[in-house]
């Protein structure tokens, strides 16, 4: 018991009761009502104060209109106040009504409620608004209700009403109207409760503009209620027997509390009644007098009985606070108002006012939510981590003790219990499908910690994870050889959903697991499909390629190969895919674009090494470097050497052909190393190869003696003929005719005069003469006569030639003396006043010379002009003139001058008009140093 008489009960209390102070003095009070935190107070006088909790030294007053005495309207005994504080409906003792508007002061008389005693009003919360009421209904006294709507205008200050009256009636007193919508389901909810019955409405709104303004209540309530109940012998109480919370409400009566709520998912069984909870009076403290008053706080009943104040746990029906006020002398409490908006609550008498405080309701619910198995409800309460923690523990054990491992798993995942004790009752159960969602809930939980940093926990768990997995798929397929028919389809089924379950796990833990270990669990019990899906999941190509390979499925390999795309891979794995499947090897590789042939070399080598004898078509290492080389455009002589090497060491009998057609379509660019190239030719005995390789060469003797060599005397021939010079062309032929004719017997004599004609027809620059030491002996000379007639007719004819050619020359060097002894007595007439072609001073002026072209010169500017050009020769040689005649004495330079060697130096050519002028030509038409002094000013 504390100091002020209440009973804490089960800890510290979370309710406190104390008075409120006000700043005037209040008595009488008949009636309270707390709504949205505006508190309405009814005295017996007539008046009522209305009071805003966020403003409380301002006090509204309101007075009802007296026109006729007081006695005849009697007192205020209720009020009525709407959960949104703005409408107040006043009932007095002479049963006169009145409705008022919490912005007006004036009341509207209600008459078509004359002589209603109203007991109880029904708000409908979602339609009421800041103006008007919405549809509601009214209960009385004689069992009648009657529906309405009310409004004020407060620009016009009128009221509108509309009053419908007995829409239902029953044959008790109405003790209570519960109206409850739902927006999700568009539909409402009606609940009445008179004298001994309680019965409920439950009804689709078609229209759902009607909630706001029809009158449209009423015409659900004459249809059969879902529910009804009638209780027996509950006896009559005087007070407010009734109050509702949402879709929770109380009903006491002189036995006992009627609780609980009206849930939508029973509606449609018919069993909300079923479920409500009848708190016997002999459970609680004795006491002489009755409840008076009920109201409901989330989890609690607010019981008035007398001077006591007592609250029940609605959970499991236990007294949690019990307190006895100090009332004053003459003080009678009257009942309780809840604010369910705002959460307070208040108990008044006829002198004060009362604050019920509730602290933290939410701190100890969850102990009854547990007992009562309500889990859920108890987790959603608590906001402590401890507490969670004990809940998800004990509704670990109540699961598993129900048998519902998979739900006892995923609690046991969120609980602080050990590891290793969860896992071990498990095992002992041999729940393996229980332990398997265990281990999946925790790592969940642990991943989803932002403070765990054990990572060695995620990968051990995992792994388990994993195990159990394929354990259950190979009991899956054990019972699927062993299952009966009719049972093939479940079981068929199940496997479905566990191999879609460990896909799953594999795709969101994938960065979690481990490889080496996943690969050594799955391979251990030889689950290939689950082995291929974790490889391809993680893109382990490599992985997957080596698994299809050692199966030797050399299809599927390949196809992991183009997937891949990894030009590394293909690398890798190029020698065991092409040495056991070629052909699909290569279409794979010409299929990637990224490939390096040099790359494959090693492997194309490998397998030639084993297809030497297969045809040039069929060989897959041909196919490939060929195909490569013209796509590509490749010029790396690696790969043009290694594809000659297969095509020079194939033994398949198609031939040189096709080394030879590579080998002329590259003769412009060699790509290739000839040297090399060479030495295979004539390794693997390719001797036309090597001919044609030699003569690239420009070897053409040796190419000519491989081929003379190996009789191949007209491929010597066509060799022969390449030669780019007339010398080492008849060099040639000359083997070759040594060749033809030495294979010619004694018997084929009358042949010899045949191939030599054929020789000398082939090659221009043979002679019979060249020809006759290389004839044998028993060749006669009337054997070839012709020829030697002929080739001396040939010689014959040039000697002709040639003397008519020397006497063509001597002929033009008698014209040309004769033309020069003609230039020796020629004479030229000069103009008075000629001027030099250089200097352009009086040409007479001193000595000169005078050009067939007309040009003149002073002898002193043409020796100049010579000595600028680029005559070396020529100004060597007067150089060395000036020398030997210049020196100080006078006579000296006149035999200079006057020097016949001199002379025909100068009068050798004109120097505007010969090759002197033309190699000034990069030369400027003006000196620069003259151009500037001519310019200055």
């Amino acid at each position: 018991m504390s100091d002020d008489g209440s009973i804490e009960l089960g800890g510290s209390s979370i309710f406190n009761v104390a008075p409120v102070q006000f700043q005037t003095e209040i008595n009488n009070i008949s009636s309270l009502q707390v709504s949205n935190d505006i508190l309405a107070i009814g005295f017996k006088s007539g008046k009522i104060f209305r009071i805003d909790l966020n403003n409380p030294a301002h006090i509204d007053i309101a007075e009802l209109p007296y026109r006729r005495s007081i006695s005849e309207l009697g007192q205020i005994v209720d009020l009525y106040q709407d959960p949104t504080g703005n409408h107040i409906i006043v009932t007095t003792s002479r049963n006169e009504s009145f409705y008022i508007h919490r912005q007006s002061s004036t009341f509207k008389y209600l008459n078509d409620l004359k002589n209603v005693r109203i007991t109880s009003v029904g708000w409908n919360t979602e339609a009421v608004t800041e103006s008007n009421t919405g549809a509601f209904l009214i209960g009385d006294k004689t069992g009648g209700v009657h529906e309405a709507f009310l409004e004020y205008n407060e620009h016009t200050e009128k009221y509108t009403k509309r009053i419908d009256k007995n829409v239902y009636q029953t044959q008790s007193s109405i003790d209570g109207i519960q109206i409850s919508y739902d927006q999700e389901s568009n539909e409402i909810l009606l609940l009445i409760v008179s004298g001994d019955d309680i019965s409920y409405w439950n009804h689709t709104i078609r229209q759902k503009s009607t909630k706001y303004n029809d009158l449209f209540l009423g015409a659900y309530l004459k249809a059969k209620p879902i529910e009804s109940e009638k209780y027996q012998d509950l006896g009559q109480i005087n007070g407010d027997k009734f109050s509702a919370r949402g879709l929770s409400f109380g009903w006491i009566t002189s036995a006992g509390t009627v609780f609980g709520d009206i849930s939508k998912n029973r509606i449609k069984s018919k069993k909300n009644f079923a479920e409500l909870k009848f708190l016997i009076n002999l459970e609680l403290p004795e006491s002489n007098h009755k409840f008076k008053s009920i109201a409901l706080t989330k989890y609690h009943l607010l019981l008035l009985r007398g001077q006591e104040l007592l609250v029940i746990n609605k959970l499991n029906d236990k007294l949690v606070f019990h307190q006895i006020l100090p009332v004053s002398e003459g003080e009678r409490l009257i009942g309780i108002s809840a604010d369910h908006l705002k959460s307070t609550y208040w108990i008044y008498s006829n002198l004060n006012i009362y604050e019920i405080t509730v602290s933290d309701e939410e701190k100890d619910i969850w102990r009854a939510m547990v007992a009562n198995g309500n889990y859920e409800d108890a987790l959603a309460v608590t906001r402590d981590e401890e507490v969670k923690d004990v809940i998800h523990s004990k509704q670990g054990d109540y699961y598993f003790q129900q048998g519902e491992y998979e739900k006892s798993a995923k609690s046991y995942a969120l609980s602080s219990l050990a590891f290793e004790t969860v896992a071990l009752s498990f095992l002992e159960k041999q729940e393996s499908d229980g332990l398997l969602q265990y281990f999946m809930s925790k790592l969940s939980v642990i991943k989803s910690d932002p403070k765990f940093d054990f990572k060695m926990q995620e990968v051990m768990l995992s792994s388990w994870i994993v195990e159990l997995f394929i354990e259950k798929l190979n009991e899956l397929d054990d019972l699927l050889t062993t299952e009966q028919a009719d049972g093939i389809a479940a079981t068929t089924s199940l496997k479905t959903q566990t191999e879609k379950a460990l896909q799953d796990f594999l795709l969101e833990n994938k960065d979690v697991l481990v490889k080496a270990t996943i690969y050594e669990i799955i391979t251990s019990h030889n689950r290939r499909s689950e082995l291929l899906y974790y490889a391809n999941l993680i893109n382990d190509f490599d992985f997957v390629l080596t698994y299809w390979i050692r199966l030797e499925n050399w299809t599927e390999a390949l196809t992991i190969l183009e997937k891949n795309n990894d030009p590394n891979v293909v690398y890798k794995y190029s020698t065991v895919l092409l040495v056991n499947s070629p052909e699909k090897t290569v279409d794979s590789w010409l299929r990637i674009s990224s490939l390096d042939a040099s790359k494959l070399l090693p492997a194309i080598l490998a397998y030639n090494k084993n297809s030497r004898k297969v045809k040039f078509s069929k060989n897959q290492g041909i196919r490939y470097l060929k195909t490569y080389i013209v796509e590509n455009k490749c010029k790396e002589s690696i790969v043009h050497d290694s594809l000659l090497y297969l095509l020079i060491s194939n033994e398949s009998v198609e031939g040189e052909d096709i080394i030879l057609r590579y080998l002329e379509e590259y003769s412009g660019q060699v790509y290739y190393n000839s040297d090399f190239i060479l030495r295979l030719c004539l390794k693997f005995n390719k001797i036309k190869s090597a001919v044609y390789v030699y003569s690239l060469l420009n070897y053409y003797e040796d190419a000519v003696n491989l081929a003379l060599d190996h009789d191949m005397t007209d491929l010597a021939m066509v060799v022969a003929d390449k030669a780019s010079d007339d010398k080492t062309r008849k060099f040639l032929w000359l083997k070759i005719s040594e060749k033809k004719i030495s294979k010619i017997r004694p018997s084929e004599k009358d042949s010899i005069k045949k191939e030599v004609k054929f020789l000398l027809e082939k090659c221009e620059l043979l002679s019979i003469k060249d020809l006759l030491p290389r004839i044998p002996d028993f060749t006669t000379i009337d054997n070839l006569k012709d020829e030697i007639c002929s080739d001396l007719e040939k010689f014959g004819t040039l000697i002709n030639k040639l003397t008519l050619e020397m006497n063509s020359s001597v002929s033009i060097n008698e014209t040309i003396t004769e033309e020069i002894a003609k230039y020796g007595e020629k004479s030229q007439i000069i103009k008075s006043g000629e001027s030099c072609s250089i200097c352009e001073f009086l040409l007479t002026s001193r000595k000169f010379f005078i050009f067939p072209c007309n040009h003149a010169f002073h002898s002193d500017c043409l020796i100049k002009e010579i000595l600028k050009s680029n005559d070396y020769a020529t100004k060597k040689r007067l150089e060395f003139l000036q020398k030997k005649y210049l020196s100080s004495k006078h006579e000296q330079g006149v035999k200079f001058i006057n020097s016949q060697e001199v002379d025909a130096l100068l009068s050798k050519r004109c120097p505007l008009c010969s090759d002197l002028k033309i190699e000034t030509i990069d030369e400027p038409f003006l000196d620069s140093n003259k151009a500037t002094n001519e310019w200055d000013i």
